[in-house]
C-alpha cells in the first residue's frame, strides 16, 4: 500500500496496493469538496432531473451542470455537475445545513462507488484505487468489498452498467480519433444526442437508442 498522488487531479492523491475497502459514510461532506469534475453518464441526466422534481433533463444540464471540452478542442463535448464559487469548490448539489447529497438516491456512479477511484469503468475489477480522503481511516483498507461488488449490490447500477461500459469505448474511441479528424459538426452532433433533449420519463430503452446512434454516426468521423 503506498499513497502516490493523482495523476489526473494534481494536488490530491490516491492509496494504490487496494483492492477493496471496509467503507461507511461519515456524513463529513468531504467526498463534495474540490469538485466539479464528477462526469455524468447519459442516463444519469434524466434519473436526477426527475429526482429534483425538474421537467425535463435539460433543465438539469442548465441549472447544475456544465459543458466540459474534450481535450479543450470545440468538438466533442460531456458535461460535469457543476462545483460551487466558494474556496471550497463545493459540489453544488451538496446541503450544507443537512450534511447530505441532495440526490443522494440518484447520484452519478463516481458518487456511488466512492472513495474508489477509476478512470475506466471497464477495468473496475482489476485497476482501481482509493481516493485518499480524511474520511478514510487505515484500519478500514484491505477488507470489505471492492468496487465490483457495489456495483452487483445496487440493482440501479447493474442494470446500466452495460450502458456505461458502451459510452466508456465510445468516449475513448472519439477521443483518439480527435486527434486526426475535425468533423467539428459531427462531433457536435455525438455530443448532443448522447446527453441532450431528454425527458425525465426516458428510461435504459431510450438511452440505449441514442447511444445506437451515437455509435452508428462515429463509423464515419
Amino acid at each position: 500500500m503506498r499513497v502516490v498522488e493523482n495523476p489526473y487531479y494534481p494536488g490530491m492523491t490516491i492509496i494504490e496496493g487496494v483492492d477493496r475497502i471496509d467503507f461507511h459514510c461519515k456524513r463529513c461532506g468531504g467526498c463534495c469538496r474540490y469538485r466539479g469534475d464528477i462526469t455524468l453518464f447519459p442516463q444519469d441526466i434524466p434519473r436526477i432531473a426527475k429526482h429534483l422534481g425538474l421537467k425535463s433533463g435539460d433543465d438539469f444540464l442548465q441549472n447544475y451542470a456544465e459543458k466540459v471540452f474534450i481535450k479543450g478542442k470545440p468538438t466533442f463535448y460531456k458535461y460535469v455537475i457543476k462545483a460551487k464559487s466558494d474556496n471550497l469548490k463545493t459540489c453544488i448539489l451538496y446541503d450544507e445545513e443537512k450534511k447530505a447529497c441532495k440526490i443522494h438516491e440518484a447520484k452519478p456512479p463516481a458518487c456511488f462507488f466512492f472513495p474508489f477511484v477509476t478512470n475506466d469503468y471497464r477495468k473496475i475489477d482489476s485497476e482501481c484505487v482509493i481516493e485518499d480522503a480524511p474520511c478514510i481511516q487505515e484500519s478500514d483498507l484491505g477488507k470489505g468489498k471492492k468496487l465490483i461488488e457495489y456495483v452487483k449490490a445496487n440493482p440501479l447500477y447493474e442494470e446500466e452498467f452495460d450502458i456505461r461500459m458502451r459510452f466508456e469505448r465510445l468516449f475513448v474511441e472519439l477521443k483518439v480519433k480527435q486527434f486526426s479528424h475535425m468533423n467539428k459538426a459531427l462531433y457536435s452532433a455525438i455530443s448532443k444526442r448522447l446527453f441532450e433533449g431528454y425527458s425525465i420519463t426516458d428510461g435504459k430503452k431510450e438511452v440505449e437508442e441514442r447511444l445506437n446512434d451515437a455509435e452508428e454516426w462515429a463509423i464515419f468521423i
